[in-house]
């Protein structure tokens, strides 16, 4: 019975965490000044608003760098933590298991602000 029922519990998740998703990307296309789902007309209007300003594409291609550096970086780091707790001693598999569980334990907001209070202490604010 269990087994049988977890299917729906998981369709009901996803359409649960998709739905706010799909209000938004259907209101986009909205050729209305309000917000209005389901749209009256269809329309790429916001679209063309946002690519024609230089502020709103200088944010994208800065988050996209961003983007790009974090995941080399996540990458690099995380093969190098996965191999050195697979093949290292069992000596420090504890300690370095525990170093990397670390930010999972804490919420992402405390380590956003901690970072953000440590960066401007070296004087690092204001860029990327």
């Amino acid at each position: 019975m269990r087994t049988k029922l977890l299917p729906i519990y998981v369709l009901i998740v996803v359409a649960l965490m998709l739905g706010p998703l799909a209000v938004v990307v259907g209101s986009s296309f909205s050729d209305s000044e309000l917000t209005r789902f389901p749209p009256d007309g269809l329309s790429l209007r916001w679209f063309r608003t946002v690519l024609s300003r230089p502020d709103w594409i200088d944010a994208f291609t800065t988050s996209i760098r961003i983007a790009a550096i974090t995941s080399a970086c996540a990458l690099a780091l995380g093969v190098s933590a996965a191999l050195g707790l697979v093949r290292g001693t069992k000596r420090w598999r504890g300690i370095a298991s525990a170093i990397f569980l670390g930010p999972v334990l804490f919420p992402t907001i405390v380590i956003g602000i901690a970072l953000l209070q440590w960066l401007g202490l070296l004087g690092v604010t204001r860029s990327i």
